[in-house]
């Protein structure tokens, strides 16, 4: 009796490994390709600026307060010097060259700095304190220091710039109601606003700040301190240190809160002392 021969059925599992193959001539190409002489240096320069990267030296703490002071003093003085304006005189040749400097706004600007000195007026560092703050609770809720950096020289900038504008405009610094302007959904059209003289200004604080940002960026990259104070999420008790450190950056966004309120009105009524013609 014959025997009959039963054909064989494919299992399924042969079918999912024979599905899970990649073909012959992609896989052939895949290895070509990475034992290629470009792959392997493009893998060598991966793996060098990784260990770049690990062994990146942390910044000290004396270089962000030398950064701190003087990003803080440049702003005080851009934003001050946005409170001026140049002068004009209907026979300048009746006025000598030491009136024209001393009332120009690099004068006025010297003397505001000077007169800590002349005078005994402090409002000079009054503002550098105040800034400073700002300066400080930015460093505090975003934790990076040179992030930080880019954003108070980019909020400090355009206020001053912006400022600058409407002293030229209307002899009149911003207050915080001009900025329902800008809630209320016009702000499209404050570039119908800039005259053609401030065009240079904006462009070239633009300009500026582009490049100081990709600067604070690459100093984030190289700077080894990822973190200026310790912070953990997810184990905010595990050390002594941990705990210091959430608490020093979780207490700044309180007191930013609290304190809005109040120099929202110290800001306006400081404006409207400019506006009078006291300088602040």
């Amino acid at each position: 009796m014959e025997k009959t021969e039963v054909p064989a059925v494919p299992s399924k599992q042969n079918d999912d490994q024979q599905s899970n193959k990649l073909p012959l001539p992609f896989a052939l190409n895949f290895s070509i390709l990475m034992v290629s002489q470009p792959m392997v240096m493009l893998a060598k320069a991966i793996s060098f600026l990784r260990t770049l990267l690990k062994k990146r030296p942390a910044a000290p703490y004396t270089l962000y307060v030398v950064v701190m002071v003087m990003v803080d003093a440049a702003a005080v003085l851009f934003i001050q010097w946005s409170m001026y304006e140049e002068p004009t005189y209907a026979d300048p040749d009746a006025v000598d060259d030491t009136t024209k400097m001393f009332n120009s706004a690099a004068g006025q600007l010297t003397k505001f700095v000077a007169q800590m000195w002349m005078e005994h007026n402090y409002v000079w560092l009054l503002n550098f304190l105040v800034l400073g703050m700002v300066y400080l609770v930015l460093i505090f809720v975003l934790n990076r220091f040179w992030v930080a950096t880019a954003v108070f020289a980019i909020i400090t900038s355009t206020y001053a710039v912006a400022n600058s504008i409407k002293v030229d405009l209307r002899s009149e610094p911003i207050i915080p109601s001009d900025l329902g302007f800008l809630s209320s959904g016009n702000g499209g059209e404050i570039t119908s606003f800039i005259p053609k003289d401030s065009q240079p200004l904006v462009d070239g604080t633009i300009t500026m700040l582009i490049w100081l940002t990709i600067i604070c960026l690459a100093l984030q990259l190289i700077d080894g301190r990822r973190c200026v104070i310790p912070f953990h999420w997810w184990r905010p008790f595990r050390n002594t240190k941990t705990i210091i450190g959430n608490c020093t950056r979780t207490l700044p966004r309180y007191s930013a809160l609290l304190c809005s309120g109040r120099s929202l009105g110290i800001w306006e009524s400081t404006a409207h002392g400019l506006t009078s013609g006291q300088r602040v």
